[in-house]
C-alpha cells in the first residue's frame, strides 16, 4: 500500500484499490461538532415550544421549523461522521468497478461492468462559481472531481480532491481501467476458442 497524498491510499498489489479519506484538520472537526451542538440545542428549544403549551396559532409555524430543523440535523450528523471516519472505496474486481462511500466501515455498494465504462475523465469545477465553492466547503459531502460514463448516466467520485490529486488518480483509473478492458478481451477470446 503507497500514499499518493495524505488523504488518499493506493493498494495496486493484485487489483487496484483507492481509499480516499473524509477526513478534515482537527479544527475544522471541532467547529463542526460545536456547529451541531449549538444545532441540537435551537432544536431542542422548538421541540419545547411546540410539544409545550404554546397558542395554536404557533404550532404550524414550530412544526415548519422543526421539519426544517430536523432535516438539517441529520445531513449534519452524516457529513460530521464522515469527516470523523468515512472515506470513499474505489476498487476493481475482475470485471467490474465498485464504488463505495462508507461511514463506520458500511456502506452501500455500486458495481460497473468496465467494459461498458468509456474513461474517467476530470469533472468541470470552477473557483469562481458560488456553488462549487460550497461543495468545497467542509461542511458538506460533496465536490466530486472525477467521473464516468456508464449506461448513458454520469457517474461521479473522488470527493473534494485537489488538481494534483485528480491527475495522479485520473492516471491510475485509467490504466487499471485499460487493463481490465484488455484481460476482458483475452477472457472472451479464450472461451471462444475452448469451444
Amino acid at each position: 500500500m503507497r500514499m499518493i497524498s495524505n488523504r488518499i491510499s493506493v493498494d495496486d498489489s493484485k487489483k487496484l484499490s483507492v481509499v480516499i479519506l473524509g477526513k478534515v484538520e482537527r479544527w475544522k472537526e471541532s467547529l463542526l461538532l460545536y456547529w451541531l451542538l449549538a444545532w441540537s440545542f435551537c432544536g431542542a428549544v422548538f421541540a419545547y415550544q411546540f410539544f409545550g403549551d404554546s397558542p395554536f396559532q404557533y404550532s404550524i409555524p414550530m412544526l415548519i421549523m422543526l421539519l426544517f430543523f430536523l432535516y438539517f440535523e441529520i445531513k449534519m450528523i452524516k457529513v460530521f461522521f464522515y469527516r470523523r471516519s468515512g472515506y470513499e472505496h474505489i476498487k476493481f474486481g475482475e470485471e467490474e468497478l465498485i464504488i463505495q462511500n462508507k461511514f463506520f466501515s458500511r456502506g452501500k455498494e455500486n458495481h460497473y461492468k468496465t467494459n461498458e465504462i468509456e474513461n474517467f475523465y476530470q469533472a468541470e469545477h470552477s473557483s469562481k462559481n458560488f456553488f462549487s465553492f460550497m461543495e468545497d466547503s467542509f461542511w458538506v459531502i460533496g465536490g466530486q472531481r472525477i467521473y464516468f460514463s456508464y449506461r448513458n448516466k454520469k457517474v461521479i467520485l473522488g470527493i473534494q480532491l485537489n488538481e494534483v490529486e485528480v491527475k495522479r488518480l485520473l492516471s491510475l483509473l485509467n490504466g487499471q481501467l485499460k487493463q481490465s478492458k484488455k484481460n476482458y478481451r483475452m477472457s472472451i477470446k479464450q472461451s471462444k476458442n475452448a469451444i
